[in-house]
């Protein structure tokens, strides 16, 4: 029996050492789980503070892309409507802003021509002017008698100075009457005269 407490008293020390290792293993094993918890963790915080800093990037970059084109067209319309047709217009792209763009330079292009055009029928406009004019005093300031006669209905347009002082009268009896129903008659004496009425 001594032997069987001997035995058993190794047993137990043999236990009591396992039991030691199990425990001993189990909190290095604790330790080792609760490490690579920790790290795990923070390589997540790390992931997330990444992937936030990423999306951000992305964000204020595409706000960017956009913001960009968009002011520069902004800044090139109000230029535009305010006269400026010299405003610079951004070259076109692939994407809806290379549509906007193109509408706004055929927009410009349209400005652009009809300025011309305006300027060029102001010029005409002016040249006639002066054409008239020239015409008027040069018609009223001859010493002959003459007057101006629709082509298509024979009416009188107009009679200068000389005619008015030879015949007698005023325009207001002679402008839309027929040239020859102007009441200019041979008068007894036969000279000629307007009349206020024919054979008068």
């Amino acid at each position: 029996m001594a032997r069987a407490r001997v035995h058993i008293s190794r047993i137990d020390q043999e236990l009591s050492g396992l039991v030691d290792q199990v425990d001993a293993r189990a909190t290095e094993n604790q330790r080792v789980i609760e490490a690579e918890s920790n790290r795990v963790a923070i390589v997540s915080v790390i992931i997330v503070i990444l992937g936030g800093a990423i999306g951000l990037a992305i964000t204020v970059y595409i706000v960017r892309s956009i913001n960009h084109p968009l002011r520069t067209l902004v800044d090139a319309i109000s230029a535009i409507t305010k006269g400026d047709l010299d405003a610079k217009i951004p070259a076109p792209s692939k994407d809806e802003f290379g549509e906007m763009t193109q509408a706004l330079s055929l927009l410009r292009e349209g400005l652009v021509e009809r300025k011309r055009f305006d300027n060029e029928r102001a010029r005409s406009e002016a040249k006639l002017r002066e054409s008239e004019e020239r015409f008027e005093k040069a018609f009223n300031r001859s010493p002959s008698m003459l007057a101006v006669i629709s082509e298509r209905s024979g009416e009188i347009i107009d009679v200068n100075d000389a005619w008015l002082a030879a015949l007698g009268g005023d325009r207001t009896h002679v402008i839309g009457r027929a040239a020859d129903d102007a009441e200019m008659w041979v008068d007894s004496d036969g000279s000629l005269s307007i009349n206020s009425k024919p054979g008068g």
